[in-house]
């Protein structure tokens, strides 16, 4: 009697179905672990913005903004970190712009609250490297 070696069918479709339960069970849980690394990624890139802004302001001695580049404050479309220079609190052709990222991943959202009200959507630091309004080095703002 010769022997076969190999695998019978069911043992392939045992394994197929096994694979296949396993892969089903894993994939939502990958999304959810992608997910928290672009949120991350984000979080960092934005809280890193930030403090170039606050770094750019004290080494110029003057005052530097962040602000969406998206329509109507829309900071999902992404930022610039900028020298204001035609006052308009956005990031244009006059301005000189120190850095720029764009939109974030789908599904992401950031926004910016400050004491000041109405809450506008930029940040600025002055040459002090303390937050202030857009118009006014020494009016201090505080938020997130």
């Amino acid at each position: 009697m010769r022997r076969q070696c190999g695998f019978t069918l069911t043992e392939l479709l045992v394994t197929a179905t096994i694979t296949l339960v396993l892969g089903a069970v894993a994939v939502p849980s990958f999304k959810g672990v992608l997910d928290g690394i672009a949120l991350r990624s984000a979080t960092d890139e934005l809280f890193a913005a930030v403090q170039f802004t606050r770094a750019q302001a004290i080494a110029r001695n003057a005052r530097i903004l962040l602000a969406p580049s998206g329509e109507g404050g829309d900071w999902g479309q992404g930022w610039a970190v900028f020298v204001d220079a035609d006052d308009d609190r956005m990031p244009g052709e006059d301005d000189e712009i120190l850095l720029r990222r764009g939109p974030l991943a789908r599904g992401i959202s950031a926004s910016a609250a400050v004491s000041s009200q109405p809450s506008a959507p930029y940040l600025a630091y002055n040459g002090g490297g303390l937050a202030c309004t857009a118009t006014k080095s020494m009016v201090a703002r505080f938020g997130t």
